[in-house]
């Protein structure tokens, strides 16, 4: 909980190389088949601890229930916009037979006020990268060489 009484949520995903898979679920397909309605995805950048960390933007919403959303993906140790990292990508990494380990970092509050629950995810986002130590902070964030 934020010093504001904000709630900020965070549900971090990791599919590791030994996956088949090859995809990390977004939060507007899985809040869709959730039953949420899905606003427009934007694409954004954090500055996250010296780096800058390409992120999707978007609200998702239920009635009485509006759940601002933002959310980043790392790939491989980098950041990547999770919306470019498509099929073509996934098509030639099965191809090469090379799995990829991913993180997807979702950071969330229920706030009707889209422009400032999206402000308060960066505070939380850069809070919680400066807290985090040196190769945990690659981890999450993407390496700074990468991002």
């Amino acid at each position: 909980m934020h010093t504001s009484g904000a709630r900020v949520m965070l549900s971090v995903a990791y599919l590791g190389t030994q996956s088949s898979d090859m995809q990390l679920h977004r939060p507007e397909v899985c809040y869709r088949a959730g039953g949420f309605r899905i606003g427009d995805l934007v694409d954004d950048r954090l500055e996250l601890a010296g780096r800058s960390v390409p992120v999707t933007r978007l609200v998702a919403q239920m009635p009485g229930r509006p759940e601002p959303i933002t959310y980043w993906t790392v790939l491989d140790g980098q950041a990547v916009s999770a919306r470019a990292q498509g099929w073509l990508e996934r098509l030639q990494r099965m191809g090469q037979r090379r799995a990829a380990a991913g993180l997807l970092v979702r950071v969330s509050s229920i706030d009707a006020d889209s422009a400032a629950a999206f402000r308060l995810h960066a505070r939380f986002a850069a809070g919680m990268a400066e807290a985090l130590a040196p190769a945990q902070r690659d981890f999450v964030t993407g390496s700074p060489r990468a991002a």
